[in-house]
C-alpha cells in the first residue's frame, strides 16, 4: 500500500500531526507507525506490583499562549483549561519543592533549594522563551507550513539555528 504521509511515533506529536493532516485533507493516506504495542509515547502509564503509575506529561505549559491551542481549536477542541498555581509539589528528603507557573515564584524555589543552579535555570528559561519568541515572530503559525519554510525560519533566527539539530540526553 502506498501512503502519502508516514508518521513515525504515536506520541502526542505524532498523533497530533496525524489528526491535523486528516482534518486538513481527509483524502491523505496516512500511516502512523509505533514501536511499542500501545500509542501515546510519554502520555501513558504502567502498573508495577499492583500500583498504576502515570508517566505522562502532567501539565501543558503556557497553553493559552501556545500554537497547540490554535491547532486544537481548529480541530474542534474548545475546552477550557484552568491554570493551577502551584502546579505540583515534590517531596525529597523531607523537604518540599513547589512548582509554580509564575516564573518569579519558581525561581525563588530554585534559589531556596538549589542556589548553585539558579543561573543555569535562568539561562535555560531565557533560551526556551527566545525559541518560543522566534517561532512566534516567524509567522509560521499564520501560514501554510512546508518543510522549506520551516527550515528558512530556523536558519533566519539565531536561537533556533543554534538548537534546531541538537540532541540533549
Amino acid at each position: 500500500i502506498d501512503y502519502d504521509v508516514i508518521i513515525i511515533g504515536s506520541g502526542m506529536g505524532g498523533l497530533h500531526a496525524g489528526i491535523y493532516l486528516q482534518g486538513k485533507n481527509p483524502a491523505l493516506r496516512t500511516l502512523i507507525v509505533e514501536k511499542n504495542n500501545y500509542p501515546g509515547g510519554y502520555v501513558s502509564g504502567f502498573t508495577n506490583r499492583g500500583f498504576y503509575f502515570d508517566s505522562a506529561a502532567e501539565a501543558i505549559l503556557e497553553y493559552n499562549e501556545s500554537y497547540a491551542k490554535g491547532i486544537l481549536q481548529e480541530l474542534g477542541f474548545n475546552h477550557t483549561f484552568y491554570k493551577l498555581d502551584p502546579s505540583q509539589a515534590y517531596f525529597i528528603n523531607n523537604k518540599q519543592f513547589t512548582m509554580y507557573s509564575d516564573m518569579d515564584k519558581f525561581l525563588e524555589e530554585i534559589r531556596i533549594h538549589h542556589p548553585n543552579q539558579e543561573e543555569g535555570v535562568k539561562s535555560l528559561l531565557k533560551t526556551c522563551h527566545q525559541i518560543r519568541d522566534d517561532i512566534h515572530k516567524s509567522g509560521l503559525h499564520n501560514e501554510k507550513r512546508t518543510f522549506g519554510k520551516i527550515m528558512k525560519v530556523v536558519f533566519k533566527h539565531k536561537t533556533l539555528r543554534n538548537y534546531a539539530l541538537k540532541s540533549f540526553k
